[in-house]
């Protein structure tokens, strides 16, 4: 129910006293507030509210919230276009608002691990270029993330993914240039090879092996995410060269096969970018051959054999005819 009904602040007051008792979910069931947070019904006010930790949902536990942070990172409402009337200024601020609110969170919420990681899942499809984005001093956020736990705290593939990916995301805010490009932050290069233009930089194969010779892996996860090289043959032939000359040739089959499956999910997310060449490679796929066919050459007439002279000489009809009445006449 909390998934599909259309929500709003009102309502959520109004049912407050009755989802306190029946539906619990401001007293640790997460997956009601889960539920809740994926609701593409949910209004600015309860976008706020939950991404604020306020008003209704001041009570929740931190694990809720996280919670409720990730699921709101996938909830098309949280970045849907305004589309209220078209001069109505104040309108148009008001619906960016929990935009607002997602980005500032990194500036104020508590250093850790699991926080980075409802972070990262809540920006990741937050637009960065949202209309009146508030202002953020990056590189001091940055550094507040700066996060080296033990190994036996890691949550996840590396000990210190869900701080890289965060601080990489925030470093989106950053203009990709070279200076991104050769930033001694790993998060920052990361950043600029997800997101760099490959016609302003075409030396860019070279540049990546020189950068990334530490940590090949994580490179490759920030290329595949690029949609700039895989929107032309061009682009995505350079990135297949890429993954197939991957150090150690007992990695190399991984490479490929991880090109294989991200190649297959841009496919299916843009069909219209593969139509003129081999999806895998990225070359542009041969012109089908067809069986040359030759033509069929009738064999020249041959000329008729040659009559004798008295065949070709006919008699002529009416010497027959003369011949028949003096033969009656005679016989008389």
């Amino acid at each position: 129910m909390l998934a599909q009904i259309g929500v709003n602040a009102w309502k959520l007051e109004a049912w407050r006293p009755d989802l306190e008792e029946a539906v619990p979910f401001l007293g640790g069931k997460r997956r009601y507030i889960g539920a809740l947070a994926t609701n593409i019904g949910l209004t600015r006010d309860v976008l706020e509210l939950l991404i604020t930790r306020t008003g209704l949902f001041a009570s929740i536990s931190d694990v809720d919230w996280h919670t409720a942070l990730r699921a709101l990172g996938d909830n098309p409402a949280l970045s849907a276009p305004y589309d209220g009337p078209r001069y109505d200024y104040w309108a148009e601020f008001q619906h960016g608002e929990p935009v607002r609110e997602a980005w500032r969170l990194p500036e104020t919420v508590p250093v850790s691990q699991r926080m980075a990681g409802a972070l990262e899942a809540l920006l990741r499809n937050v637009p960065v270029d949202h209309p009146a984005p508030p202002a953020m001093p990056i590189h001091a956020v940055l550094r507040r993330w700066q996060i080296d736990p033990p190994r036996s705290e890691s949550l996840g593939r590396r000990g210190d993914a869900f701080y890289l990916y965060l601080r990489s995301r925030l470093a989106d805010r950053l203009p990709a240039d070279e200076a991104l490009r050769d930033h001694p932050d790993e998060a920052c290069r990361g950043s600029f090879w997800r997101r760099f233009d490959p016609s302003l930089f075409p030396d860019w194969p070279e540049k990546f092996s020189s950068l990334f010779d530490a940590d090949f892996e994580y490179a490759l996860d920030c290329l595949g995410e690029n949609p700039a090289l895989w929107r032309t043959s061009a682009a995505r032939a350079q990135l297949f060269s890429i993954f197939s000359s991957a150090p150690g040739q007992k990695h190399s089959l991984h490479y490929l096969n991880t090109f294989d499956a991200l190649a297959e999910r841009w496919r299916g997310k843009h069909p219209e970018w593969f139509e003129d060449s081999d999806w895998r490679s990225g070359q542009k796929s041969p012109e089908p051959e067809v069986p040359a066919t030759e033509p069929i050459v009738q064999p020249p007439l041959s000329p008729p054999p040659p009559q004798p002279e008295t065949a070709r000489r006919s008699t002529p009809w009416w010497a027959w005819t003369i011949l028949a009445v003096l033969i009656v006449l005679l016989l008389r």
